[in-house]
Parts: C-alpha cells; structure tokens; sequence
C-alpha cells in the first residue's frame, strides 16, 4: 500500500497561524487536501503555498461538511483526516496507513490517552457498548478506506462517533495506534445543545444497532 495512495484531509477555518507549520511537518507523497472552511485569514492562500490543494466553502459549513468534501475530492483510497491546529503531529501519518495494512483494518484511529473533555469521555463509553476497545471515539486523528465510507454512508451528524459505528455494524474492521497530542490553542468551549444533540444522536446509533 503505497504512501502516494493515501490522502490526507485538514479541515481549517481561521487558521493562518498555524496551518503552514502543520503542512511543513507533512511527510511525502500525499495527497494533501486542505478545506478552507470560508476563513477570513488567509488560511487557504497560506496552504496553497505550502503545495495543498485548497477547497474553499462559500459559507462556513463546519467540520464535518468540510471532511466530507474532502474525503469526496480525494484521489486516494486511503483517507487520514487530521486537525488544522497542530494538535495532531502529520508525522505520525505513517504510523496509522501502516497499522491498517499491519491489521488489515479499515479504519485506524489514532487514540490520546487522556480525553480532555467529560462528553469524549461520554461518547467512547458508548460506542464501547458496541465496538470493544475503542477508548477514544472522538479523535479527529484517523485513516479510513475510502470505499468503506462510500459503502457505509457519509453523515454530518456527528462525523467521529457515527462513522465508527457504522462501519462496525457492518461488519468492518476498526483498530487503533496510541498517539501523543501536540500542545495547541484553547478552543471555545461547546454548547451544551450541540453536546447534547451528539450524546443523542451516538446513543440512538448504539441501541439500534
């Protein structure tokens, strides 16, 4: 399985600041697919000069609608998506196509070892009641086949959790490799709605199985 068969998604907004580092620490022969989620900062003019090919939203969609359009551009058959905020090191890129091979999965995560967040918490005790093992279900940090998307559908109702079920209802192969998040900016915390509404969107996906 090639490198050059793999394609890596970064969805960005407003992230001039550090999306030409994360693109510097690429390794080679990705495809590399940066969605400009409507920025007012010069993301996508940044990331274009770092050799990304750019997708730019007319609006700001969010995460993911702008995974989902990019794993729809995508050349590969190997999806990585990844975060734009130097959370994730794109060294590690590697480390995830080749566990895939190694365990013959269709879908690796790349699992922190401490959730900072009580819903992640929350969310990876569910999926667990369906797909044993899984300690992080939220990361944004995963290699997926790309035809295993195509035939499991893609939602944009809650990207990280629901994919991981989905596939694994379907009788698909889920594994993980430990990874050590890089420090990065403090985000705004999030509404409790939209927390609640993905709490209730993961726990209906696992009691109707």
């Amino acid at each position: 399985m090639a490198h050059g068969k793999a394609s890596v998604i970064i969805p960005a907004f407003n992230e001039a600041e550090r999306i030409g580092k994360v693109l510097s620490a690429m390794p080679k022969g990705y495809e590399v697919i940066v969605v400009d989620d409507h920025s007012s900062d010069g993301t996508g003019r940044i990331a274009k000069s770092h050799g990304a090919k750019v997708i730019r939203n007319e609006t700001n969609l969010g995460q993911c609608d702008s995974l989902i359009a990019g794993m729809e551009a995508a050349k590969g058959g190997i999806i990585v998506t990844m975060d734009a905020d130097g959370e994730h090191d794109p060294r590690d890129i590697p480390k995830l196509v080749k566990a895939m091979r190694k365990y013959k999965a269709d879908m690796v995560l790349g699992e922190r070892q401490c959730l900072p967040r009580w819903e992640e918490k929350a969310i990876a005790w569910l999926v667990r009641r369906r797909v044993k093992g899984i300690t992080d279900a939220t990361t944004g940090f995963r290699a997926v086949k790309k035809e295993a998307m195509q035939r499991t559908g893609f939602d944009r109702k809650a990207y990280g959790a629901l994919t991981i079920l989905g596939l694994a209802k379907n009788g698909m192969k889920i594994s993980s490799v430990p990874i050590t998040p890089m420090p990065r900016r403090i985000h705004s915390r999030t509404s409790g709605w939209k927390v609640f509404m993905a709490l209730l969107h993961v726990a209906k996906a696992a009691a109707f199985w």
